[in-house]
């Protein structure tokens, strides 16, 4: 799967957002997105997502430790034009550092512990740390 111009905004917003100190960031509404976020409100790097029916944002709200904000940096492995697979054993071998490691599996997105669990590979899309 081709990694969305949408989903690029959306990190970009949650990241600009949290370095602001803002309680709350405005992402556009789309399935991958609302995919995306309930990944990351099971991994508690925010704090919730509400979704408003006459609306085409969603309301995310941010969360911070020792105000510290939890989604700094984000660097993403799979490009709109550059897409980026990892098999298990590769998956296997990597080393986390602090950091959430985001891949789409044939199951949704989950986090490189669940997918070796799982004994799942997939497309690398981001880093969140």
């Amino acid at each position: 799967m081709k990694i969305s111009k949408n989903i690029i905004d959306m990190f970009i917003r949650l990241k600009n957002s949290s370095k602001n100190y803002k309680k709350y960031s405005l992402v556009l509404k789309t399935k991958e997105n609302i995919k995306l976020l309930n990944f990351l409100y099971k991994e508690r790097f925010i704090g919730s997502y509400l979704l408003n029916p006459n609306s085409n944002y969603i309301k995310v709200g941010l969360r911070y430790k020792n105000n510290t904000p939890l989604i700094q940096n984000i660097k993403f492995i799979s490009k709109t034009k550059k897409e980026f697979y990892c098999s298990v054993k590769i998956l296997s071998k990597h080393k986390l550092n602090n950091e959430l490691i985001i891949i789409l599996t044939p199951k949704g997105y989950m986090n490189i512990n669940d997918a070796l669990n799982l004994n799942f590979g997939g497309q690398l899309i981001c880093t969140i740390n």
